[in-house]
Formats: structure tokens, C-alpha cells, sequence
């Protein structure tokens, strides 16, 4: 008698044929030309489908007996996520988050990190109470295998790179409103919130000491001007 069992583990699937009794021998058609042999055999497909695995069991004395089944071959689930602050201020930060380029996803779950998910939207707005870059935030996605993959962050791990490097250097990030900037010329520095308005202006010589005072938390633009151009920096205030 021939029969098998199998389990999953992304394009991989591990055949088992331990099920079957009286047999010795045990060839495998695995329904995209590969073939195997043994009771316990393991082979990768190359695209996601569903195929036509077949078991040919054969006893000491020659006799054979047939099984087959099909075997349905999810792809690996993975996403990466971005997000981008849309405002953000004491009343609270609002950030689109972008997921979209997941793949072989039949689920996902958002988790933003404040105790509020998303199941409906690869590409969610969210609104948090208290601004803060400490939010630990997850996307999983699931294939329709239930197979999983996680990209987890803190919102302070990405986002805050600097968008250039050249003239300006900024420390620490994120702060509390005191900080410091050096730039490797005189220059005009000039600081926004998200929504434009300027917080900070003044022209400075290589080094800086600055203190914002009472500013409310949140993201802001560090710009400076110089004979080079101009350089943009993200800066989180806590």
C-alpha cells in the first residue's frame, strides 16, 4: 500500500511516505519533471503552484502499488515598510505607512505599537496620541500557506538618516530641543516642521549650540545653505 504525507516550508516540500506498508522501495514524481526516491524525500520548486505528486511503492517480490495527491507550493512571504510623517506637533503625529511591496501576501497584520493594529490597508495612515520615535512597529504577512515574515522596527531606526552629509552634521538625533550643529563653512541654518512654518533661523560659523526651548515634539527640517548648496537633515525632537 502507498501513501504519503508532506509539510511545507516555503518553495521546499518534505515528502514522507512512512504511511505506506509492505513496500521497500519508493520512487517520486513530484508534477514539475523531478523525481526522487527513498521513503523520506525533499524537493524545491521553482515557481509557487499546485502539482501532481505521485508514489510508486514497490514490495521485496516486485509488486507496486500507486498513490498520488496534490501538493499546492506557496511562495515565501516578504514585505520592507517606509513611512512618512504627515504632521506632527503636540497634538499628536499622524504617519503614512507604506507596505506595498509585499509579496506573496494572502494577510497581513499591522502593529503600530501604541496597542492599535491594521488588518485592511498594506498602506494605513495612523495617528498617534503622543508623538514619539520609540513606537516599535511590526508588519507580518502571511502566504496562503500561513507561512510568515515580520519586519519589525522602532520608528527612531529609520527615518532619521541624514539626506546629506557634506556640509552639515547634526547631534544628538533625537534630542530634546538642545543640540548641536557643525558645518564645515559659514552658513545660513534654518529650521521647519513638517508643515513648513519655521522654527529656527540664523547664520552661524562651523558650530553651533542650539536650544529650541519649550518646542513641541515631533519631526523637523534642519536646512543649511551654504556656497556648496543646500543640505536637508530630518531631526526628531522627544
Amino acid at each position: 500500500q502507498a501513501d504519503f504525507s508532506y509539510q511545507l516550508v516555503s518553495g521546499t516540500v518534505l515528502f514522507d511516505a512512512s504511511a505506506s506498508s509492505g513496500a521497500s522501495q519508493f520512487f517520486w514524481h513530484f508534477g514539475d519533471g523531478g523525481t526522487g526516491t527513498g521513503i523520506n524525500s525533499t524537493h524545491t520548486y521553482a515557481n509557487a503552484g499546485t502539482y501532481w505528486v505521485e508514489l510508486i511503492a514497490i514490495n521485496a517480490c516486485g509488486d507496486s502499488a500507486y498513490f498520488a495527491d496534490s501538493v499546492n507550493v506557496c511562495g515565501a512571504p516578504w514585505v520592507d515598510w517606509t513611512y512618512t510623517v504627515v504632521a506632527s506637533g503636540a497634538s499628536g503625529m499622524t504617519i503614512d505607512f507604506n507596505g506595498s511591496n509585499a509579496q506573496n501576501t494572502s494577510s497581513f497584520l499591522w502593529d503600530f505599537g501604541d496597542g492599535n493594529t491594521n488588518t485592511t490597508s498594506l498602506s494605513p495612515r495612523h495617528v498617534y496620541t503622543v508623538p514619539s520615535f520609540n513606537y516599535l512597529v511590526s508588519l507580518t504577512v502571511y502566504n496562503t500557506c500561513g507561512e510568515a515574515y515580520e519586519r519589525a522596527f522602532k520608528l527612531s531606526q529609520i527615518g532619521l538618516e541624514e539626506l546629506g552629509t557634506k556640509q552639515l552634521s547634526l547631534y544628538p538625533n533625537p534630542n530634546k530641543g538642545r543640540f548641536t550643529i557643525e558645518s564645515t563653512e559659514k552658513a545660513l541654518i534654518r529650521i521647519s516642521d513638517v508643515q513648513g512654518r519655521s522654527v529656527y533661523a540664523a547664520r552661524f560659523d562651523e558650530h553651533m549650540e542650539i536650544d529650541l526651548g519649550a518646542i513641541a515634539p515631533g519631526i523637523y527640517f534642519v536646512q543649511i545653505q551654504g556656497a556648496d548648496g543646500v543640505e536637508t537633515m530630518k531631526m526628531w525632537v522627544e
